[in-house]
């Protein structure tokens, strides 16, 4: 148990670690789509040393700026299905032809057009958007009124999921077939463009950018707590036991 703890907390740490590396480079290759000439890692900089200091400020801090960053996320994701809902049943934004959810079964040799490997193969694509739940065993030590707080939020998870993920995926992939979605550029764009939405590239920039910023700054935190902790158990420089 252990040598099993120390693999897992270390592994742990250095997985937030790429991941934070990845979103700040990402953060860097977003801002270039508004300023092309701005070198990629001057924003990748500046944004790992913001997301550092919201971390060192306070760890509500931390809560303030994720709450901001998903309530974009939340909106635009929410806008996206109701807006793709009513292409698929009324057919706003074609010419009023209702759009249907035929392309589910239809598009690219029907559902499960892979079979089970294909479905397998997508999951090691796909697992790494889950990433994060484990964040609310994280903030366990930090939250108020632990035993009301985090029941309710393990409860979530499941209608988040269905919703955010399973609902989106149903309207996008109902509105565009399954094969196109990589020739089409983002999805969401496209939905909002269709509706007329000027600068709709901008505004769906905006939100992967500030996305990049939140997953950059949950690992922040979750990597500094999981070193603290191993401090604490001697499987870590003692020099992280101070909190």
């Amino acid at each position: 148990p252990i040598l099993s703890g120390y693999l897992t907390g270390w592994t742990y740490w250095f997985m937030w670690i790429v991941t934070c590396m990845a979103e700040v480079t990402a953060v860097g290759i977003y801002v270039q789509f508004w300023i092309p000439e701005m070198p990629q890692w001057i924003t990748a900089l500046a944004a790992l040393i913001c997301m550092t200091a919201v971390n060192f400020i306070a760890v509500s801090a931390y809560g303030e700026f994720e709450f901001w960053f998903a309530l974009i996320k939340i909106v635009t994701i929410v806008a996206m299905i109701v807006i793709g809902g009513a292409m698929i049943i009324f057919g706003i934004g074609n010419a009023g032809v209702p759009v249907g959810i035929s392309n589910l079964w239809t598009a690219g040799g029907g559902f499960f057009a892979m079979g089970a490997e294909g479905i397998l193969l997508s999951l090691v694509m796909v697992m790494f958007a889950y990433l994060g739940i484990e964040l609310v065993g994280v903030t366990a030590g930090e939250a108020q009124d632990p035993e009301k707080t985090l029941p309710s939020a393990i409860d979530k998870i499941l209608w988040r999921i269905l919703i955010f993920y399973v609902g989106a995926l149903f309207v996008i992939m109902s509105l565009y077939p399954w094969d196109k979605l990589g020739t089409i550029g983002s999805p969401f764009v496209a939905t909002f463009s269709k509706l007329g939405i000027g600068y709709a590239a901008g505004i769906i920039n905006f939100v992967v950018l500030t996305a990049a910023l939140s997953s950059c700054n949950s690992g922040i935190f979750s990597t500094g707590r999981m070193l603290y902790n191993l401090a604490l158990q001697s499987k870590a420089p003692a020099m992280f036991a101070e909190l």
